[in-house]
Parts: structure tokens; sequence; C-alpha cells
């Protein structure tokens, strides 16, 4: 019967098989559907590659190759997305998952998108069954954002590794011991011990020794307070040279705040602390300088009161001195030659002090820039001619010979007549008082291009060459010791040289000790626009002229 069961059958059927097996495929139902769920939600693509197709792709897939359905891409090969550069790798790829049934790890790889563009992808394949066929799993992740950060960082690295190996300061990296743990390689290396030398090595090897005591202390305020610190201090350069750096102490902090080192930049500022001391330098020199010009304005201005009171006195004696001379016979004794003498001797005296009263009166006035120069036209050659002739009497009393020669009987130039015979009867009386009795005077003119030089040599003890290039300035005297045997204040040839200068000329010397000495100079041929011109006589008043040889020679005993 159809109705009847075969209670036998029912009894060999296992009930918990059937639940057990009901069980798994439930699980498998749940296991399918979070493998789906995860294929369709993984923000990865992910492709199916079967049979020399795409036959599955997920949403992210879609997304990655610009599609906007799946449809688009199944049905295509995977090789049509490579880009030309990576089509021999991924064929590689996918023959070797074929054949071996393989993981190929993760690598890099270019795909080409819908739009054309190039996307930098890191692509991953696996061995995969498919409807129970053999297919190659393909997991693309886009990477085209990182790899634009990582390019944007391999620049910046570029970038900071070109400035930090050209600057010129030096940047440090310490512990909070002051070991140094990186230095940045300048090309201007400020110490001079190259990278080698001082990486391990502790940051106070390199201070010098009287700014560490400051050092430390900064360092120690920018690590209790965390505040840049700043601070100018001396390093020491390998060659031992002091070294000036502005330096700046900054912290590094941990996670937790916690000092772990130091940052020091340093830069070289030497030069700008020698300018500084070069200022300052300049400075007080500049302020000893306007003392000195105050200085030398009030002893100007003393010379020039005290150089004219006393000239006053000097000629109310002077004058009285010539009188006693005109009235000899009526005062004293005549054949008592003493008394001719004594008067001698007051009047020479007075000469002399005449002289200095009025060459401290010229100086003074040169210095103030009051000295004037009276130009003329006049011929030089009888100047000097006759003002030498005049003195020849007095040169020959004291033993010496004068001469005198020219290569032109005439010469018209513009100077003062007067000064140029002031400066003849200074070099005559120099020239006097250095040559011993025997020896020669030889006073010369000679013509060149565009000067007429005059020259007055003499046969005297000679000056020493450590000495000659001061016998010109004011106030010296090769010989300043207390014995010395000639007289003299140290003004003439200061002002020989100043009247020469004012002629527009300049002043020579040639000397050799024991042999003799030259002095020269020349003045410019030029002479006065008629309009202008003043033409003096040549011819000397006698008396005054043998006044201005007793003040000239008065240096000299006769």
């Amino acid at each position: 019967m159809s109705e009847y069961i075969n209670v036998n059958a029912l009894q060999q059927i296992d009930i918990d098989e059937i639940i057990e097996a009901q069980e798994v495929k439930s699980e498998s139902r749940e296991s399918e559907e979070g493998y789906k769920r995860l294929f369709e939600l993984s923000p990865d693509a992910i492709c199916v590659h079967s049979n020399g197709k795409i036959v599955l792709v997920n949403l992210a897939a879609e997304k990655l190759f610009d599609k906007k359905k799946s449809k688009d891409i199944i049905g295509r090969s995977i090789l049509d997305f490579v880009h030309p550069d990576y089509i021999d790798i991924a064929q590689d790829r996918i023959k070797i998952i074929y054949e071996g049934g393989m993981i190929t790890p993760f690598i890099e790889e270019k795909f080409i998108a819908n739009d054309g563009s190039i996307i930098d992808v890191e692509i991953g394949t696996s061995a995969f069954r498919y409807n129970h066929k053999p297919a190659v799993l393909v997991v693309a992740r886009n990477i085209s954002q990182r790899k634009k950060m990582e390019k944007k960082i391999r620049e910046s690295e570029k970038l900071l590794r070109e400035i930090t190996e050209n600057i010129s300061d030096i940047i440090a990296k310490t512990d909070v011991e002051g070991t140094i743990k990186y230095v940045t390689p300048t090309k201007n290396d400020i110490l001079g011990y190259g990278l080698g030398n001082v990486i391990g090595k502790n940051l106070f090897d390199f201070i010098y020794l009287d700014d560490k005591k400051n050092v430390l202390s900064k360092i120690r305020k920018s690590i209790n307070t965390t505040i840049n610190q700043k601070l100018e201090f001396r390093c020491i350069h390998i060659d031992k040279h002091i070294i000036w750096v502005d330096g700046w102490f900054n912290t590094l902090l941990d996670e937790n705040n916690k000092v772990i080192g130091l940052i020091l930049s340093a830069r070289d500022i030497t030069k700008q602390i020698e300018a500084e001391e070069l200022i300052k330098e300049n400075k007080e020199k500049t302020r000893l300088l306007n003392q000195a010009i105050e200085y030398d304005k009030f002893r100007t201005d003393f010379f020039a009161n005290i150089s004219h009171e006393l000239r006053t006195p000097i000629n109310v004696i002077l004058g009285t001195l010539q009188l006693m001379e005109l009235k000899f016979k009526e005062i004293f004794n005549e054949n008592d030659p003493k008394n001719k003498g004594y008067l001698k001797t007051m009047k020479q005296n007075c000469y002399r002090l005449v002289r200095l009263i009025d060459n401290l009166i010229d100086v003074t006035k040169i210095d103030a820039g009051y000295f004037e120069i009276h130009l003329s036209n006049c011929n030089i050659v009888s100047v000097i001619e006759e003002i030498t002739l005049s003195v020849a009497e007095y040169v020959e009393n004291n033993g010496i010979s004068l001469l005198f020669d020219t290569e032109m009987e005439e010469r018209i130039i513009a100077c003062d007549k007067e000064k140029i015979e002031r400066i003849i009867l200074n070099l005559i009386s120099n020239a006097i008082k250095f040559t011993n009795a025997g020896g020669n005077i030889s006073v010369n003119i000679f013509e060149r291009k565009d000067n007429v030089v005059i020259s007055v040599k003499d046969t005297g003890i000679g000056i020493p060459k450590e000495k000659q290039e001061c016998v010109f300035d004011r106030f010296i005297q090769v010989d300043k010791s207390l014995t010395r045997s000639r007289e003299g204040s140290g003004i003439g040839l200061s002002l020989v040289k100043a009247l020469v200068e004012m002629h527009g000329g300049k002043v020579f010397l040639e000397s050799e000790v024991n042999v003799g000495s030259e002095f020269s100079f020349e003045l410019p041929i030029k002479q006065l626009l008629d309009s202008e011109a003043v033409y003096v006589n040549n011819s000397l008043n006698a008396d005054n002229n043998i006044q201005k040889i007793h003040i000239e020679f008065s240096d000299i005993y006769f």
C-alpha cells in the first residue's frame, strides 16, 4: 500500500545529520553573503579575470576605470586598462598565476582611465576559481594621491637638503648634554673642522674658553623655560683664530613636552664685529682728532697772541740798542773792545728773537689760512743772484766759499719776491751752520720744461737717511741733544716748504752723511696776465736787505 510507511527505512535516517547539513548550508549562504558584501563594499578595485576576460568587478573598479556600469568593463581584457609600459609585466604575472596557481605580491603599476588619464595603482594578483574554472583575482588600489604626496615630500626634502647644504649658517642638533648629533654640511664651513670631526663631539669643545659660562647659562635657561635664547659668542677655528657667531638656542621636545635636545643655529658675524670695532675706533679717533684740532686752535691762538706781545718789547729793545750804537762814543769808552762786543751780542740775540717771533707769527697765519703771498712778475735769476751775493761776505767770514751759477740770464715768472728771498736766506743760513770752515756752498739755477729749479748745495756734515723724511716737519731738529752745537728753533725748513708749496712748487732733499746736503725747490714757469701783472724792480734795498740778513743769520755767530 502506498500509504504504507517503511518503519525500518525511517529508522535508518539520522535526524541529527539532516539538521547539521541544514546548518552548514545556512552558514555557507551567510558566508557567501558576507564575502559578497565585502566584495561590493571594498574600497579597493576587485576584478575576476577568467579565460582572458574580466567576468566580475565591484563598484570600486567601476570608479577606478571611470566607468558608469560594470558592463562597460566585463568582457574586456584587464590588459586593456594597463599602461603600455607595464603590459609585458602584467602578461607575465597572469601567465605565472595560471601556470603555478600562486599569489604575487603587490607592486606599483600604471592604469589608463576611460578619459585617457594615467592612474598610479598598487596591484596584487592571486589564483582564483570562478564558476569551477581557473581565474585570476586582481586587486588594485588607486595610489595617485599618495604618489603626488610622495613627490611633494621628495621635492620638499630635496629643497630642504639643498638649503641646508648651501646655507652659510651652521644648524646643529645636540642632546641635552651638548653632544652634537647632526650638523648641516655647509659649503662655507665656518669653523673649518668638517663634518667628520664634529659629529659626536661636545658643543663646548668648539667654544672660546671665556664664553663657555655665558653659553651654558643660555642653554640652561632655554631648557628650563623652553624659550628660544640668543647670544653672541666666540668659537675657535681649526686654525686657532677667533670666530664670532650670532647663535640661537631652541629646545627639542618629545610627545610629553620633555626636552630631549637642542637646535643651535649660528651665523658668522666676525666681519660685522670687526666693522663695529672699526667704527668705534674711528669714533674714538674722530674724538681725539677733534680734540687735537681744538688744542691746535688754542695753540695757534696762543702763539699768535704771545708772538705779537713779544714783538713790541723786542722792537723797543732793538731800537734802543741801535740808538746806543749810534751814540756809542758818547755813552761808552770806545777804547774798550768789550763794550762793542757786548753791544753786538745783544743786537744779534735781539735779531734771533725777532726771527723766532716772525716765524711763529707766519706759522700761525699759515695754520689759520690767513697767510698770503703777493705774486708779481719778476726775473727769478736776478732775485736769486742778488740775494746770494748780498750774503757772500757773511759766508766768507766763516771760512766758507760761496759760488753762484745759472743756466740762463733771465726768466720772468710770477712769484712773491720777498718770500723767495726769505727761502734762499733760510737755506743758505742752514748751509752755513752745518758746513765747517774750508767747505763750499753753491747756489745754482736750472731750467726745466715747465719749472725753474733753485738748488743750495753744501759740503757739510750731511743728514742721516732715517732723519731726512722729517727735516721739513715743524719743530723738528736732527740734533736734539742739549749740547747741540748749532742754534735753531726747527721752524725754518717747515716754513720754507710751506712758502714753496704756496707758489705751486715742491721741495727736495738729497744728503749723505759727511759728504753734504742739497736742498732744492722748483717753481712753475708762469706769468700773471697783463691785466693783473705787477712788474717789480729786482734791485734790492741795501739797508732793508742788511736787516733781513741780520735776522735770518742771527743763529750764526760771526
